[in-house]
């Protein structure tokens, strides 16, 4: 095969294969990484055969998230902490490899759209798969896996589904309603730190309804925001006595621990642990103490919780934990890339969907982030910084080309 009639096939199949990783990943099937990483390591060898194509690259995310990285990865080497059990160093290097995503990409010539795609098989699969296990077990569904993972990703692709394709096929049509399909999964995963996205992005649906209705005196729109309004209310009957209970454990365990400083369950502990953690990183603000050994200097300090805090291998919190791994230093540079791509989809873009999309989708990392290690686990990285790359090289072309086509206007 002549290289022209493989650049030619690989033009077919790129596609394919983003949208299959994101589906796969969807459901937690291994196989959906490796292709994401096929794609990555395509980016590598385009960056070492031509440095230009950089250029195809959004430049300040790219810029941030390699420094970040590099930060990352240079600091646990330079202590001395080996490749066994750093997963700072596994991490890191599986969000270095999404630097080298957006030109990995350069053969599909919409990206988003086959991201979306995928994204949409898989909370078709979810719909699917996590009802039949929760029949079979009657337990928090995981699919196999962590059942808080499977939460964080069912609400993610459910929100990357919600965008709008430029091509979307008659099957899988556009529409915001993808996103309150992985309501069911996220529920049945019982993962409390993903249901606030659900009313959050609701009242955004609601409030555009509304306002279309009013302004055009659309009887359509009039009748589907009654219609949403009344399955909204009727969703809440059956999963009421979850929401309910998940929330009553919570407030009992902060209120006994409260009361006798002892932490025993899994919101407590928490607190617990944050609280001497706070304590260790006012002692290495700017360089942190790093990942190995950091929940044994935790749990030295958590004085009669030392032995609840010392079973965790993390801190269960983004801010706490990057604070401690990296220092002051490394959380700058990874909420740096955050807000260069919030700025980018919310400031600059001008697209409704995109812009509330990634508000609530950085409000669901955060949120999220904000109980669970939402950077270390690889299902969760390759999501986080696959879209947001995707997203912000999808953007970087339209404005690439409309900088063409206004130079050739001017000329």
């Amino acid at each position: 095969m002549s290289f022209k009639r493989f650049m030619l096939l690989r033009r077919r199949v790129d596609p394919i294969i983003l949208a299959l990783a994101m589906a796969l990943i969807g459901i937690l099937i291994s196989l959906g990484k490796a292709l994401f990483g096929l794609l990555a390591v395509s980016g590598v060898v385009l960056a070492v055969l031509r440095p230009r194509s950089w250029r195809m690259a959004p430049p300040v995310f790219t810029g941030l998230l390699a420094a970040y990285c590099l930060w990352s990865i240079g600091l646990t080497l330079l202590r001395g902490h080996g490749v066994e059990s750093n997963r700072i160093l596994s991490y890191a290097s599986i969000e270095l490899a999404c630097v080298f995503l957006p030109l990995g990409l350069f053969l599909i010539r919409r990206p988003l759209d086959a991201l979306i795609l995928g994204a949409r098989l898989g909370v078709i699969a979810l719909m699917v798969a996590t009802p039949v296990e929760f029949w079979l077990t009657g337990m928090r569904v995981g699919l196999g896996r962590n059942e808080a993972i499977l939460g964080f990703v069912a609400g993610a692709v459910g929100l990357i589904a919600r965008l709008p394709m430029e091509r979307a096929p008659r099957i899988l049509p556009n529409g915001r309603w993808w996103l309150y399909l992985s309501l069911v999964p996220a529920l049945l995963s019982q993962t409390r730190a993903v249901w606030g996205i659900y009313p959050l992005m609701g009242l955004f649906d609601l409030y555009h309804m509304w306002r279309n209705s009013f302004n055009f005196r659309d009887r359509r729109s009039m009748a589907a925001l009654a219609l949403g309004v009344c399955v909204a209310g009727a969703a809440l009957v059956p999963v009421a006595g979850i929401v309910s209970q998940r929330a009553q454990d919570g407030i009992v365990e902060v209120e006994r621990y409260e009361t006798t400083g002892v932490a025993s369950g899994s919101v407590d502990v928490r607190l617990a642990m944050w609280s001497a953690a706070w304590d260790v990183w006012t002692e290495h603000p700017l360089i942190g103490i790093g990942h190995v050994g950091k929940m044994e200097t935790v749990a030295a300090r958590a004085g009669a919780n030392a032995q609840a805090v010392g079973q965790y291998t993390h801190l269960h919190n983004l801010v706490v934990d990057e604070a401690l791994n990296s220092g002051l230093v490394g959380l700058v540079l990874l909420l740096g890339t955050f807000l260069a791509f919030l700025y980018a989809t919310v400031i600059r873009s001008g697209d409704v969907l995109l812009r509330e999309t990634s508000l609530v989708f950085v409000f669901l990392v955060f949120s999220y982030g904000s109980f669970h290690g939402v950077l270390l686990n690889e299902w969760m990285v390759i999501v986080i910084f696959g879209f947001m790359s995707i997203v912000l090289t999808t953007l970087h072309r339209r404005d690439r080309r409309q900088a063409r086509q206004l130079a050739i206007g001017r000329g």
